[in-house]
């Protein structure tokens, strides 16, 4: 028989073994999570824009996206096929705004989640590639626009029509 002190050691020590299987086992999924890595957003991007679109860049989380958006806004007036991605993270996956244009002015929203999409909305738009890209085209003129709540929370980036059309 064991002292108290030895029981509650040995209790312990299971705990804290079954707390480390389990959170080894809900990282494994979390993990593919992270990023992108298979590159399946930038294929439709490139699909839609062509292989040899203006590359506008991938804007990771916490980097300044400003100069992406500028080179997005010259192309859409230009009507120059291009990508452009901005990436952020959910509460339970990856996800990322990306926006192509196809050269004939017609400019497309794809959003991707690395947990995947449910069915489209009524509204438009097709989930593609194994569930993981929404896109939907945007109104012309477009107009790339950062979403930001009423509390001032970034909320991702959408396509709008344009105030005033832009020369």
């Amino acid at each position: 028989m064991l002292c108290p002190m030895m029981r509650r050691r040995a209790t312990t020590s299971a705990d804290i073994a079954r707390f480390l299987a389990v959170l080894c086992l809900c990282c494994l999924p979390l993990s593919a999570q992270i990023d992108d890595t298979s590159g399946v957003m930038d294929k439709r991007m490139r699909v839609i824009a062509g292989e040899n679109a203006l590359d506008c860049g991938r804007v990771r989380v916490g980097v300044n996206a400003e100069p992406a958006l500028r080179c997005a806004r010259k192309s859409i007036k230009r009507k120059q096929p291009f990508v452009v991605r901005f990436d952020d993270y959910g509460i339970d996956s990856f996800l990322s705004d990306g926006f192509a244009e196809d050269g004939l002015g017609n400019v497309y929203h794809i959003e991707f989640d690395s947990l995947g999409w449910g069915p489209p909305s009524e509204d438009g738009g097709e989930v593609l590639d194994d569930k993981h890209d929404f896109v939907e085209g945007c109104t012309k003129p477009a107009r790339i626009h950062k979403d930001v709540s009423r509390k001032g929370t970034f909320m991702g980036y959408s396509c709008v029509r344009s105030r005033r059309t832009e020369d």
